[in-house]
């Protein structure tokens, strides 16, 4: 046995070191040594991995054969295999997943995938509570009309007008529904990560409760009185009033309506900006020992400083802001990182100084503005290998609508030249 397993051994190391073997092979040959018995720790010792890397091509192997075979034109690592492994039982990541791999953007969407999957793990602990306290929940979300409807649209049949529910006295309706959104805030230069819970209270079936909405006329009439003209016009008089109310009420509840909408887009997109900012700052992070694009990267840097580039000169100024993105590129001391390095490593250190500059005026919402400055940028990630989300395209249509960056009739005053490295 003990011969087997050497020979075993002997012929997965060979294949490992072989030209041409996909990273899918990688991770079954190493599967195929951890079957036979043999330790991590010895597989990486014969093969000049890692422990890590070996326990990554494990997980890669178990990558199930339909989604492997959306990988197979497509030049992606044992990591990006070993995180689809976490997506393959689930029918629609696994769809985004193959529509992102197809576009380069599959390390944007494993990251939009796992916070959304962290924000369902906190909405179903809080569906749990809620349900423990006897409140139903529900998925879709009440409106302040029809079914399911919020509470602030309703009122108790023997309320006044314009008095509406609230969660304590509905609670005892049999329709008595909840509906659960949690929203993740990344941590971003200044903030750190913000959960949001939104509970929306609402009644299921109003119409078969009995609840009439929030400004119904009360349906009950005083008996006719031919000598009481001035009541009667007194009573009209209210009546209209209620109506004015009621219309006053339902507009701000359109209006309300449609300002919830526009911040459910804006935190959609928010979302992706997100994910999108963890993908490009590892991106950074691996230029550092990517010489194939120093030469880009350091013709980038010096036209930034060299035409005194408004983002970067800000920055530079900024000494109690500027320490946390260039910690998280440069390590927990960038300044021992950037005079420690030797020879045309310092002018890499140099973009990375230019990096976070940008970085540190790139907010979330960057996807709303035009900014020619963080689209320039943007582009040059790009045109050094950078694959953009589309909430980053985003900054660069918004910025050139015609793709016609030389257009002066475009241009924003404040505008520099762009840089060398920069996509025209």
């Amino acid at each position: 046995i003990s011969s087997a397993r050497e020979h075993a051994l002997t012929m997965a190391v060979t294949g490992l070191t072989r030209d041409g073997l996909t990273v899918r092979e990688e991770a079954h040959a190493v599967q195929a040594m951890l079957d036979l018995g043999i330790e991590a720790s010895a597989i990486a010792r014969a093969t000049g991995r890692t422990r890590k890397q070996v326990s990554t091509a494990r997980k890669a192997a178990r990558l199930s054969d339909d989604l492997a075979h959306a990988t197979v034109d497509h030049d992606l690592t044992l990591t990006d295999l070993a995180a689809l492994t976490e997506w393959q039982h689930d029918p629609e990541a696994v769809e985004l997943l193959t529509d992102a791999i197809g576009r380069g953007q599959l390390a944007h969407t494993l990251a939009r995938l796992d916070l959304t999957r962290r924000e369902r793990q906190i909405t179903a602990r809080t569906v749990r509570e809620l349900t423990a306290a006897g409140v139903k929940c529900i998925d879709q979300r009440p409106h302040w009309s029809g079914t399911p409807c919020e509470l602030d649209g309703l009122r108790s049949v023997d309320a006044p007008p314009g008095q509406q529910f609230t969660q304590d006295t509905h609670a005892q309706c049999p329709g008595h529904v909840a509906h659960v959104e949690v929203t993740i805030y990344p941590a971003d230069d200044e903030d750190d990560e913000h959960v949001e819970v939104a509970i929306t209270y609402g009644c299921a079936n109003p119409a078969a409760y009995g609840h009439p909405t929030r400004w119904a006329a009360i349906t009950t009439s005083p008996p006719a009185d031919d000598n009481d003209g001035d009541a009667d016009d007194e009573l009209t008089h209210a009546e209209r009033a209620t109506q004015a109310q009621r219309r006053q009420e339902e507009a701000a509840a359109r209006a309300e309506a449609a300002r919830r909408q526009e911040r459910s887009d804006l935190i959609r997109r928010n979302k992706e900006a997100d994910a999108a900012q963890q993908v490009r700052r590892q991106f950074l992070r691996d230029c550092l020992t990517a010489r194939s694009r120093h030469q880009d990267m350091t013709a980038y840097a010096l036209h930034q400083l060299l035409s005194r580039e408004g983002t970067v000169t800000a920055w530079l100024s900024d000494w109690a802001g500027r320490d946390r993105v260039l910690n998280e590129i440069l390590g927990d001391d960038p300044i021992t990182t950037a005079t420690a390095a030797t020879g045309p490593r310092r002018l890499v250190m140099l973009w990375a100084y230019v990096a976070a500059a940008h970085e540190h005026a790139m907010p979330r919402d960057a996807h709303r503005d035009t900014n020619r400055r963080r689209a320039d940028y943007l582009r040059h990630l790009e045109q050094i290998g950078y694959v953009l989300s589309d909430v980053e395209q985003l900054v660069i249509t918004r910025a050139y609508p015609d793709d016609n960056p030389t257009d002066p009739s475009t241009s924003d005053t404040d505008d520099q030249p762009a840089a060398p490295g920069t996509a025209q």
